[in-house]
């Protein structure tokens, strides 16, 4: 396949997952930033490895939220063995992050909450992300699972 064969395929596979998101898809919004996923730090006088404490936080309570939502989905059979997700990011986010980094931490409390199986290319195989600056409205992103 050329690049170009390859570009094109992509994208038309990318419209009919976007349409069919439209007609059927599991939505929820988390308000507030996103706190984007950092590497793992290490304590040098213990050996310990963890996660900087602000990003297990957010995931922790971000993820009790979300647990919530599979009340408002009763057809689905959660975890989610598979499932493509978009995220929307809105409103006054840091652009300075990396819009990976967040969309990571977002697939994170997903799995916490049990609502996906894993966030790997199995369970997720097509992720998409959009930023919808705006200095006027308060940070949220708009999570869809279609």
């Amino acid at each position: 396949m050329t690049d170009c064969e390859l570009r094109d395929w992509a994208i038309t596979e990318q419209i009919k997952h976007l349409q069919s998101a439209m007609k059927e898809s599991i939505m929820f919004r988390i308000n507030g930033s996103v706190i984007a996923k950092e590497r793992p730090r290490m304590n040098t006088e213990t050996g310990t490895v963890y996660m900087p404490s602000d990003y297990m936080d957010w995931k922790s309570k971000v993820a009790g939220l979300l647990s919530c939502i599979k009340l408002e989905y009763p057809k689905y059979n959660f975890p989610l063995v598979q499932a493509n997700i978009m995220y929307i990011f809105d409103g006054k986010h840091n652009r300075k992050q990396d819009g990976d980094n967040a969309g990571g931490s977002c697939a994170d409390a997903l799995v916490d909450a049990n609502i996906l199986r894993g966030d790997h290319f199995m369970v997720v195989p097509e992720q998409c992300m959009f930023l919808n600056h705006s200095d006027k409205r308060s940070p949220s992103t708009l999570i869809v699972l279609y």
